[in-house]
């Protein structure tokens, strides 16, 4: 039920029109702060892979020229007159002839800084001749192993002794023959150089750069090898058609998530596995997070600021003017709304405030002639009660008198002076159930004087707890009056008239039963219609006469309810107010 008072009431819809105004613009906020953030992860990604993408390409032009400088050197002049005639010349020129290649390999060393040294092997002459190492004797059986390595290597970087070694032999093709080769180049690559290039151009990636056949790892910028040998696994494991040459994507490793880019170079047999933490990648990203979190908090601030002023400046004053009106409603003109801010609720309640004061006057303007008019009514009411019984009181006296009745004249008398001195006391519209009682009780011993022997009279005892009951003066008197001239007055003997009390919830219920001849049914019913009647049109006596009084005085659930006596007659219920606190 408040759910449904929220929505349909003026603070409801203007909180719901304010959300559906605020929630689309945040949720605009949130939607670009959130494509602004995927925008800029995806260009630091993209980013990311074209930085790996030109180091593998700078690490493949390397190499390239590594090896056709390598080649240049197998093939020239001088190493191949060393190798194939070396062993025939005079000491002198073969010396000569070796200091040139030495300046050669020199040369070669200085120009290419990922190689650590360089050695021709020339079995001609027995030798091995090196920059750094200079000329050593070369054994037969050592070349042998050396020329089974570049065999077992086909021409791609292999490891030997814990270095990284590449074996070139003259001639290339008798890779395919069964004898040894006429000489060849060993060199040796320098992983720590190349771990210090590759660092240099990784900035915050770490890059591990492998050769594609072997899987040999040449050089790392992370100590720690198993991030990027698990990564070249997973990429390994693809089927090679659906493996391709530059691959990303985001790999978990480690409780970690990566960016892992993988490139690969099949010339120079070649792959370089890049890997960063996303963490590392966007935390420059968090530095904006706390702006949206400091939007989120103005929304939600000013939502809450809204919603406040909103129930202080609308939905309390509309609350206390329905308030107000529900006051008025319950018939009270007590109050005056008073309201702080010079708005148009100021204006309203001073409106207010003068229609309640105008209305409390006329409502009191009218209750007070009600009250008078109902006053000068029921004192009419009451002066037509005392000549019905005055006539026949006196007669009953006169004809005591006559007979000689003294102390039944004496007795007759006395009641006749409490009796018209009850009703001749106007000072109080009300008297207590016990003294109306006594003088109902006084009123029907002075009429059954009239009936003597033809008629019997019962009055059951009072309650203790309804003698207290106040109840309007001579409310009993009519209803014995009526019995005693409509029911009883033609009864030739037996006549029954009977007087009960009873309180049902919080309804005094008087009962006054008669077995009076003449009255039938359709008698009943049109005295119970004359009862009902609204209009005046009806004569102002007996049971109407007290209807009248009591609903005037109580309402229209008060009054008189007839019905006919099992055996025949009337019985007359007067049922009145009777409140716990009364008793």
């Amino acid at each position: 039920m408040a759910k449904t008072r929220l929505r349909q009431s003026i603070f409801g819809i203007l909180l719901t029109v304010f959300l559906l105004v605020v929630l689309p613009i945040y949720l605009a906020g949130f939607l670009v702060y959130d494509w602004g953030i995927r925008q800029v992860k995806s260009e630091i990604s993209r980013s990311i892979e074209a930085k790996n993408r030109s180091v593998i390409e700078a690490m493949d032009s390397s190499f390239r020229a590594t090896r056709n400088h390598l080649s240049s050197l197998l093939n020239n002049r001088d190493v191949r007159l060393l190798a194939v005639s070396g062993g025939g010349m005079p000491e002198i020129e073969r010396v000569f002839l070796i200091r040139q290649i030495q300046d050669h390999l020199r040369l070669f060393l200085v120009s290419n800084p990922n190689v650590a040294s360089i050695t021709l092997h020339v079995p001609e002459i027995g030798r091995s001749i090196a920059v750094l190492g200079g000329v050593t004797v070369l054994s037969e059986q050592r070349y042998r192993s050396l020329d089974q390595a570049a065999t077992a290597a086909e021409g791609q970087v292999c490891l030997a002794d814990s270095q990284i070694a590449l074996y070139l032999a003259y001639p290339q093709q008798v890779l395919a023959r069964s004898r040894p080769s006429t000489y060849m180049l060993e060199i040796t690559f320098a992983r720590e150089v190349m771990a210090r290039s590759l660092a240099i151009m990784a900035d915050d990636s770490d890059l591990a750069l492998f050769s594609q056949a072997s899987g040999i790892l040449l050089a790392a910028t992370d100590p720690d090898e198993q991030p990027a040998r698990f990564f070249r696994a997973n990429h390994l494991a693809l089927p090679e058609a659906k493996r391709p040459v530059h691959d990303s994507g985001q790999t978990a490793f480690g409780g970690e998530t990566y960016l892992v880019t993988i490139d690969c170079q099949a010339a120079t047999d070649l792959m370089l596995v890049g890997y960063t933490p996303l963490g590392r990648i966007y935390q420059p990203l968090q530095r904006y997070q706390p702006l949206f979190w400091v939007f989120t908090a103005a929304v939600v601030l000013l939502a809450v600021l809204f919603f406040v002023l909103l129930f202080r400046l609308l939905h309390q004053p509309l609350r206390q003017f329905a308030a107000a009106f529900r006051h008025v409603e319950q018939g009270r003109f007590d109050l005056q709304l008073t309201h702080q801010h010079r708005d148009e609720f100021h204006d309203l309640y001073t409106g207010f405030n003068a229609m309640v004061a105008k209305l409390h006057l006329l409502v009191d303007q009218v209750y007070r002639q009600t009250i008078y008019a109902q006053q000068a009514e029921l004192k009419q009411l009451q002066s037509q009660i005392s000549p019905h019984f005055l006539y026949n009181s006196f007669f009953v006296l006169q004809n005591m008198a006559d007979n000689g009745e003294t102390e039944e004249l004496s007795t007759y008398a006395s009641l006749m002076g409490r009796y018209f001195q009850y009703i001749t006391r106007n000072d109080k519209p009300d008297a207590s159930l016990a003294e109306e009682a006594a003088h109902a009780r006084i009123y029907a011993t002075l009429q059954a004087r009239r009936f003597r022997n033809r008629l019997t009279l019962r009055f059951d005892p009072l309650p203790d707890e309804l003698a207290a009951c106040p109840v309007p003066r001579l409310v009993l008197q009519p209803i014995l009056e009526n019995a005693f001239e409509h029911g009883l007055k033609n009864k030739v003997e037996d006549g029954q008239l009977s007087v009960c009390f009873a309180r049902q919830d919080n309804v005094l219920k008087i009962t006054v039963a008669d077995n009076g001849d003449g009255l039938e049914p359709e008698a009943i019913a049109e005295l119970d219609g004359l009862l009902k009647q609204k209009t005046e049109s009806c004569a102002v006596t007996g049971l109407v006469n007290v209807h009248r009084r009591l609903q005037l005085r109580f309402g229209p659930e008060y009054g008189l309810d007839v019905a006919a006596t099992p055996g025949g007659g009337l019985t007359v219920t007067i049922c009145l107010p009777c409140p716990q606190e009364s008793r």
